[in-house]
């Protein structure tokens, strides 16, 4: 019976602190609503949802509501599981982010590539080599132009050989530059106050339905991480015998390695661009959220947009598959 009891009474003790704690919190009532008044008046017809917005107090996320305030008890919880879940998956954008350091301290990385680090003198030297000789004998009868070529083999070595040199800083800049683009983006989606503003004027359903759309996309986006991420450490494992074809016109792997890397940060930068772009169509007052799925549509596209410039994953492509073994078997 005790066990009974006790089972009994830590409910009812649970649910009286959940209608009290409301009420101990030191909301200051009135002012967000104050902020947007205009807007709030304008948009929101339900006037349970305007006591709701009087009650609430931004500094600290919660709600002033009286001990018999029931609907605006439960419209809280509604908003405050809205606005987590959306924060939530928002917060799952950040890990789109490739860092150098994610691929640089991969121990199997660092491994395969101080196994073909130790190819890149060798190579550099013959492939040096091989162009002078060949640059010579192309040239032997009419030597007029030799030294010209001479000296673009020189420099073309000199900058190699500094490239390897400092190559695992080289890398560093190369990945910093799409973590900063892609990170500036993110930051700069969504502004606090305004998802605030916009869950209260839409309901808390539509931030839910957000949140599912978020992270419905962030499954995509996941898959191209992976593939970037196993791609960027391909690369880095690869660099140090890429680079020594530099002097080499007829093998220039260099030339096709850097493209790589360039194309794929550029896209994704501009796949996280259009994605968020979208994001704020969805998550502002007033925009148009059709226009937001556009550049969600966009943000698929881009790869197929940009051609050879393209970096793509082919997850827009597997995408579209899916859809159409769908219809078919409807």
């Amino acid at each position: 019976m005790k066990y009974i009891r006790k089972l009994i009474v830590i409910p009812l003790i649970l649910m009286t602190f959940l209608v009290i704690s409301p009420s101990l919190s030191y909301a200051k009532e009135g002012d967000f609503y104050k902020k947007y008044q205009s807007e709030f008046d304008k948009r929101i017809i339900d006037p349970n949802m305007i006591d709701l917005v009087k009650n609430y107090d931004y500094k600290t996320n919660s709600f002033d509501c009286g001990w018999t305030e029931f609907t605006c008890k439960v419209n809280s919880i509604g908003f405050q599981m809205s606005l987590g879940a959306l924060k939530f998956a928002y917060g799952g954008l950040k890990y789109t982010v490739i860092t150098p350091e994610s691929i640089m301290r991969d121990e199997d990385f660092k491994k395969y590539k101080q196994a073909l680090g130790t190819l890149s003198t060798s190579m550099l030297a013959l492939f040096f080599l091989w162009s002078i000789l060949s640059s010579y004998a192309k040239r032997f009868a009419d030597p007029s132009d030799g030294f010209v070529v001479y000296n673009d083999k020189i420099l073309l070595t000199v900058v190699a050989c500094i490239i390897l040199f400092e190559y695992d800083q080289v890398f560093t800049y190369l990945l910093k530059f799409q973590q900063y683009a892609v990170s500036g983006i993110i930051r700069e989606t969504i502004d606090n106050e305004e998802l605030v503003k916009t869950l209260f004027i839409y309901g808390a359903e539509y931030g839910m339905m957000i949140a599912f759309l978020i992270a419905a996309i962030l499954l995509i986006f996941s898959a191209a991480y992976m593939y970037r991420f196993a791609l960027f450490g391909l690369m880095y494992m690869v660099g140090p015998v890429a680079i020594p074809t530099i002097t080499n016109e007829t093998y220039n792997f260099f030339n096709t390695w850097l493209g790589i890397i360039i194309n794929n940060g550029v896209t994704l930068f501009l796949q996280v661009l259009c994605f968020s772009i979208g994001l704020r169509r969805f998550l502002t007052v007033g925009e148009n959220p059709l226009l937001g799925i556009v550049f969600f549509f966009l943000a698929l596209a881009i790869p197929g947009l940009l051609g050879s410039f393209g970096g793509g994953t082919g997850t827009a492509r597997m995408g579209s598959e899916v859809a159409k073994h769908l219809m078919r078997r409807r």
